[in-house]
């Protein structure tokens, strides 16, 4: 029995034009395209078997999040206006604190139907 296979392929270049194109495009030394065949016989073979997942970089996502809230929270507060004197009467305090709060409430909700997000 022999150890080496020859095999001879016509590529039709109506049905196989993709794959005369990747042919045409395997600039390789002499030799070396037919490890290039090989390899993607190969990899052609294993198709059946699961790809591993995608590899996620997510080293810098926590920093670049917290860059975004506090450009956001610095832009926020910014645009805020809160009175610097505190009501004299004694029931103000509890409507004066309220009113900051929901002031404060409103201006941190982000609405996403608006352009820019």
């Amino acid at each position: 029995m022999r150890s080496e296979k020859k095999i001879t392929l016509r590529l039709n270049h109506v049905k196989d034009s993709d794959l005369i194109i990747w042919l045409d495009e395997l600039q390789l030394p002499y030799g070396k395209k037919g490890e290039a065949i090989k390899n993607a016989l190969r990899r052609g073979i294993r198709s059946d078997e699961v790809p591993p997942a995608a590899q996620l970089d997510t080293s810098d996502f926590l920093a670049e999040i917290r860059q975004v809230v506090e450009a956001t929270m610095t832009t926020t507060l910014a645009t805020i206006s809160i009175a610097a004197n505190t009501p004299s009467a004694e029931g103000e305090e509890d409507e004066y604190a309220k009113d900051c709060l929901d002031q404060l409430g409103s201006e941190l909700l982000f609405d996403p139907d608006e352009e820019h997000w």
